[in-house]
């Protein structure tokens, strides 16, 4: 998983490596020093599932948890606080057995294993500016379900169903969605 300035890998034996920049503690070593090349995170193991955001990361463990570290200046980590930073992993609330998480810039997105999809942060757009923060912790998506993938852009997203549709939602002043038009913002996803 790759953020704007720094990357998270799972090894094959679960275990969770972070290297780059650490400005927010995003690399989840409780520093805001820099890794120049992968250092393990050492309190999570049996890791099934990594997402990365602007300057945080996400990961899903084999007990159904989902843990969230880095920059929370709009809730977008889930963690029911807004306005912050943790520098370690935290149990992200509304959220479990995550088999895909995604970040963007003030929002994140996370797809439980039976296909409902959940986000935390900034949802919408209007007038080309972000809302205060919707959601302090991960509630559901609205309009989409049997979610297998979900995906961040800077401040858009998108959910990809079981039966093959795409639907996208956020920030479409340049036809990022897909939707063949643009716009400020869509608030509920629409198949692309």
């Amino acid at each position: 998983a790759a953020g704007n300035s720094h990357a998270l890998a799972r090894k094959a034996d679960g275990t969770l490596w972070a290297w780059g920049e650490n400005y927010s503690g995003q690399l989840g070593d409780g520093s805001t020093y820099a890794a120049f090349s992968p250092a393990q995170v050492t309190n999570l193991a049996q890791v099934n599932a990594i997402g990365a955001g602007n300057e945080n990361s996400f990961a899903s463990v084999a007990d159904g948890s989902v843990w969230a570290w880095g920059r929370c200046n709009n809730a977008e980590l889930g963690i029911g606080v807004c306005y912050t930073w943790t520098g370690t992993p935290t149990r992200v609330k509304g959220l479990s057995f995550a088999t895909n998480l995604a970040g963007g810039v003030n929002f994140s997105l996370g797809a439980q294993s039976g296909g409902a999809a959940k986000w935390a942060g900034w949802k919408r757009i209007e007038t080309g500016e972000w809302l205060v923060p919707e959601s302090y912790e991960m509630v559901d998506l609205s309009g989409v379900a049997t979610v297998v993938k979900v995906a961040c852009g800077c401040s858009f997203g998108g959910a990809l169903r079981r039966d093959g549709v795409l639907c996208t939602f956020g920030d479409n002043e340049y036809g990022q969605l897909g939707l063949g038009v643009t716009n400020i913002g869509i608030e509920t996803p629409a198949p692309a």
